[in-house]
């Protein structure tokens, strides 16, 4: 049986819940028997299967906050400008960089238009300073060996009073390799004893 209130013939219905009294609801339902209820009521029915509870029942209604689709394509609009003008302004920053480097800085262009290149590129320098630095580093221990052994015959020549000569240090010609005979050494009658 349908709630409605009739007061008089001439006045207006109005409809209320069955279960609650309430005259305000956003969308009116029937239950299993027919009887009309408000949407808070038969919502809560479908999902726990029972009556809804009278001290549940609100003054106000309760709505969802609920995004605009309008407002969501608008601003989903507004980044995707933003970002071709992000996207614009990188790419003009890399022409004017490309531009200043070409031919003063090839590179710099290298790196930002064949990065891989650029890093095999600077591997293979990286493998050449290492060799290098091998080649310098068994130059100064070989320098080591020489002075360490300079200075040991300077010491047994000084304890003996006889000035050293070039005879007494051949070792210092057999182990300096022929590819490196520059080694200049130094004035060796400076050193004679006092």
């Amino acid at each position: 049986m349908m709630q409605t209130k009739d007061q008089c013939q001439g006045c207006s219905q109005f409809t209320t819940c069955y279960n609650c009294e309430t005259t305000i609801t956003p969308l009116w339902r029937r239950d299993e028997a027919g009887n009309t209820i408000c949407n808070a009521c038969g919502l809560y029915y479908r999902l726990h299967q029972v009556q809804r509870p009278v001290t549940m029942k609100r003054n106000s209604i309760k709505r969802r906050k609920r995004f605009n689709p309008h407002l969501i394509t608008d601003q989903s609009n507004n980044k995707r400008m933003k970002s071709k003008e992000h996207e614009t302004t990188v790419i003009s920053s890399i022409q004017s960089l490309l531009n200043l480097s070409q031919p003063d800085h090839p590179i710099l262009s290298n790196l930002i238009l064949n990065p891989t290149q650029f890093e095999q590129a600077l591997k293979e320098r990286r493998d050449h300073l290492q060799k290098e630095l091998d080649h310098i580093t068994h130059l100064l221990s070989k320098t080591t060996e020489i002075l360490n052994t300079v200075e040991s015959i300077l010491s047994l020549s000084t304890k003996n009073n006889h000035p050293p000569s070039f005879n007494t240090i051949p070792s210092l010609y057999s182990n300096s390799p022929s590819t490196h005979s520059n080694i200049h050494l130094p004035s060796l009658h400076l050193f004679s004893p006092s």
